[in-house]
């Protein structure tokens, strides 16, 4: 459903689950690692770069507000069902949703300050050649441009889907319901952000016809300083709208009449919160929840980004939704330790976030495996999954043979030799130990099968010998790629699995050692192009495979 003009009445329509895998099923860090990041202003212009496992302190993302782990109160009671409900069957319905009321323990986290803006978005659609929805244009932006006064005020009108591309772009995701939760209520048990009572000087509510800017309304600020989390616009969550751990429908009597009170849940929605500029009054309490679908599009709905605290981990957490690989599907990878180096490009002067930029590799969770050599001798016929790396930039495969391209200049032509590279994206990590393959070997019989039938008339050309297509021109699209590219038989390499699930690129796997499990570690070169990331395979034996990965950015590097 689209509102090409706000709604009258109180409506909250959003949201189904387009998304294969929503991020708030991803496994999160217990705790957070140490942090290194360095800030380089110039003007307006803050270049932050965050980077772990390394040491030093951690600064706040810009716009955002660190949100401390503990314990949170979630939910309402439910003795309070009829009197916040006002004995109203469809209200109290509404409110069942919240019950039972628990406490819940919140890692910590960052949370945008405000909602995402008009301008935020168009900052977005710039970096990216986008171009504003049509619903964004027909109920806001007449003509494809921002209102004048109105750069601060909320974006509405974009979809899941649509979100969740701005969100990956500027290194964000949805927070969680809980985590929404903990930013507005903190440590006790208050109603609103401000405290337990209503108060229209605090918050844009009941039957406003627009929302206002996002900085509006200090005085309704929450514990932690977070801003419009009741009335102004709804927000989306990652988390699906189920009913909680113990939940129970009620029973609710009428004179003779008894009803059963319970709200319509559906997984397939997700949770909206926060109430908006037309929401009554117990719409815009903390603890409101309702569901909508991703597909849709509302006026009256809007979002604002979170951050774990983990450089990289929102990244992979991205990469993994969008490439799903097979190879990790019985075995996770493992998010309490990774590699991740992020660049975040802010704007002080528009407060908004002009360029995100990454490298991050998660390895292979904790399974019982093999020692090295039988690991080895296993994955010539078996490639191993050891990870999946997700990058920003292109990958220039170093190991692979380079092409020759001809280029004209001056109206003549000239050979020039081009790496191999990959684009940016994400790709899983998986070993092949030294040997020739029960695949690579078929396809030799094949190749000397099909020159004994070809005839001086014609005949089938014989394959070459590899496992499929021949390596492509530096800068094919991978996702044109259906068959695997040929690899060496002869030495250990590390191959790279495209959203196909083929191999698109390899690179050697040198260095390969046995040692004690250790966490993930990175080098680079002065100006951050070239990377080596070092990972145990965490086989649960006392000494596991120790890789030692070669990693190179095309252009600036990070």
């Amino acid at each position: 459903m689209h509102f090409r003009t706000p709604p009258i009445g109180d409506q909250a329509t959003v949201i189904s689950i387009l998304l294969a895998l929503p991020l708030s099923l991803a496994p999160q860090a217990a705790a957070a690692p140490p942090i290194q990041t360095m800030i380089a202003t110039s003007g307006n212009i803050r270049r932050v770069v965050r980077q772990t496992p390394t040491t030093g302190e951690s600064e706040v993302p810009a716009g955002m507000i660190f949100i401390p782990g503990g314990e949170t109160i979630v939910g309402t009671d439910e003795d309070d069902v009829e009197t916040i409900g006002q004995r109203d069957v469809v209200q109290m319905s509404e409110v069942m949703g919240e019950t039972p009321r628990q406490a819940m323990t919140i890692d910590p986290f960052y949370i945008d300050r405000t909602e995402v803006t008009n301008a935020q978005w168009k900052a977005f659609l710039d970096a990216t050649g986008g171009k504003p929805s049509e619903w964004v244009v027909e109920t806001n932006w007449i003509g494809g441009k921002i209102p004048e006064g109105q750069e601060n005020f909320p974006i509405t009108n974009v979809n899941i889907p649509e979100v969740e591309a701005f969100l990956a772009w500027s290194g964000k995701r949805l927070p969680t319901e809980f985590e929404w939760v903990r930013a507005a209520r903190g440590d006790d048990r208050r109603e609103y952000p401000w405290g337990d009572r209503p108060d229209p000087k605090n918050m844009h509510s009941g039957g406003r016809q627009v929302p206002v800017a996002v900085d509006s309304f200090e005085s309704g600020a929450s514990p932690y300083g977070v801003l419009n989390m009741a009335g102004n616009v709804f927000e989306w969550t990652s988390s699906p709208y189920r009913q909680f751990d113990g939940f129970r429908p009620m029973k609710y009597s009428q004179g003779r009449k008894q009803t059963l009170i319970s709200p319509s849940f559906d997984s397939s929605k997700r949770v909206i919160k926060g109430g908006a500029h037309i929401s009554v009054r117990y719409r815009t309490r903390i603890d409101y929840r309702t569901g909508s679908k991703s597909a849709d599009s509302d006026a009256v709905l809007g979002f604002r980004g979170a951050r774990s605290v983990q450089p990289g981990l929102d990244a992979m957490q991205h990469a993994y939704t969008r490439l799903l690989p097979p190879q990790f599907s019985t075995t996770p990878l493992d998010y309490t330790d990774i590699f991740g180096r992020e660049v975040t490009v802010y704007d002080d002067s528009r407060d908004i976030v002009t360029d995100y930029r990454y490298l991050a590799f998660a390895p292979r969770g904790q399974t019982r495996g093999k020692r090295l050599g039988q690991m080895r001798s296993k994955s010539v016929d078996e490639p191993e999954p050891v990870g999946l790396i997700a990058s920003s930039e292109d990958l220039v495969m170093t190991d692979m043979p380079p092409a020759t391209v001809i280029i004209r200049e001056g109206g003549s032509e000239k050979p020039v030799q081009k790496p191999y590279v990959l684009p940016a994206g994400a790709y899983a990590v998986v070993f092949k130990g030294k040997g020739e393959s029960k695949a690579y070997k078929k396809a030799r019989r094949d190749r000397r099968s099909s020159k004994d039938d070809d005839t001086d008339e014609g005949g089938l050309q014989p394959p070459d010998p590899g496992l499929g297509a021949a390596v492509p021109w530096p800068g094919s699209m991978v996702f044109d790629i259906i068959k695997d590219v040929d690899y060496p038989q002869d030495q250990d390499v590390l191959l790279y699995y495209s959203v196909n699930n083929v191999v698109v690129a390899w690179q050697k796997a040198d260095g390969l050692t046995e040692d004690d499990v250790a966490p993930v570690a990175a080098s680079s070169s002065e100006d951050g192009r070239t990377w080596t990331i070092e990972f145990s395979l965490n086989n649960t034996g006392k000494k596991v495979p120790r890789f030692s990965m070669p990693v190179t950015l095309l252009g600036e590097g990070l």
